[in-house]
């Protein structure tokens, strides 16, 4: 499919999507890059996290919850466990079973994956957490500027909003940028 002609892809309704795939390279470059640029301000957040043992829950809708899904493992085998206790938890469970995730007690960061930032699932996870937890922090990981989530962590010292590049907010059906792209992200932090 990638030696195919724009027309002949775009006959096979496959334009957009060979397009966002052939062009993850240059989005892994973008997104390392705007790493590196706020690797400051990350660090600075980071820091300010209280001492002590913290919850960390990835959090998504639909296929943005596989990025929690996919680097938990990886980060259960080479995080500081003694520091984090790292899990991956579907938008929807924290929604429907809030109090099985989110403990009053427990100091929590909330990493919120989100292609556009509006899906209400997540809006209401970042509700949930901030009525339940007493020390809530949040890092924001959207591909939409514009989004609900990247709007209401703009003005909220507890919340790291980290962008991805413009072209990771996949247009096609397939989330193909924008997935690996807040994967990297999320490992570099």
């Amino acid at each position: 499919m990638f030696q195919f002609s724009t027309s002949q892809l775009e006959a096979l309704s496959a334009e957009i999507t060979t397009r966002e795939i052939r062009q993850q390279p240059e989005l892994w470059k973008e997104a390392f890059d705007y790493y590196k640029a706020n690797l400051e301000r990350i660090t600075a957040f980071l820091n300010n996290l209280p001492e002590g043992r913290l919850r960390v829950i990835f959090a998504g809708a639909g296929t943005s919850q596989y990025v929690g899904d996919t680097i938990l493992p990886y980060l259960k085998r080479t995080g500081n466990e003694d520091r984090f206790d790292f899990q991956s938890v579907g938008t929807t469970n924290l929604v429907s079973n809030p109090h099985d995730y989110f403990k009053a007690e427990i100091p929590t960061v909330l990493v919120s994956f989100a292609r556009s930032g509006n899906s209400p699932e997540s809006l209401a996870s970042v509700q949930l957490g901030q009525q339940i937890v007493r020390d809530f922090y949040q890092i924001t990981i959207t591909c939409a500027p514009e989004g609900k989530l990247a709007i209401a962590a703009k003005d909220d010292t507890n919340n790291l909003l980290l962008m991805m590049p413009d072209r990771s907010n996949d247009a096609g059906f397939a989330m193909t940028g924008s997935f690996t792209c807040m994967t990297l992200t999320a490992l570099l932090v």
